[in-house]
């Protein structure tokens, strides 16, 4: 899924500074050049050595521009994953609601009487899994009498529901 980037008033700020420090570089150039090829023909300087350090400083400026972005994306991703995590909690405690209400509603000993043997088999794993187990109710056929299968801190569980 392709992400749009959203500008914003600081995106331009920063665009805007970078022309206004270009500018007074320019203005600063422009008032030395004399000075400077005057210094570099009596001292012998290589034109070279000049372009390679103009080099590298814009280098260090364009890679400065990209932290800056990806950090900015980090910042959103981030924004992003809280997000769903919290959705996710959610999701996870209107289940854990949902379970403690059925739990409720059938807590009644004639109730838990009148329920049919598949109903009474997801009543025990919703209780297991109230006591911390992560409890799954087995198909009703071709279990091979294992109604259903709990894991506790690493460790399986088979029960048996008659």
């Amino acid at each position: 899924m392709a992400r749009s980037y959203k500008r914003n008033s600081t995106d331009y700020s920063i665009v805007i500074i970078g022309i206004f420090v270009l500018y007074a570089v320019i203005n600063k150039i422009k008032q030395w050049s004399i000075l400077i090829l005057y210094w570099m023909k009596t001292h012998y300087i290589d034109i070279f050595w000049i372009l390679f350090i103009g080099l590298i400083f814009v280098i260090s400026i364009i890679t400065i521009a990209r932290n800056i972005r990806q950090n900015k994306q980090s910042i959103e991703i981030k924004k992003e994953l809280e997000s769903q995590i919290i959705l996710k909690q959610l999701h996870l405690r209107k289940n854990e609601e949902e379970r403690q209400k059925r739990i409720e509603r059938k807590s009644h000993w004639s109730m838990i009487i009148g329920m049919s043997w598949i109903e009474f088999e997801h009543y025990v794993a919703d209780l297991f899994q109230l006591l911390g187990f992560d409890a799954k109710v087995t198909s009703p056929t071709g279990d091979g009498g294992k109604d259903i299968i709990m894991k506790k801190m690493e460790k399986y569980f088979l029960l048996n529901v008659n």
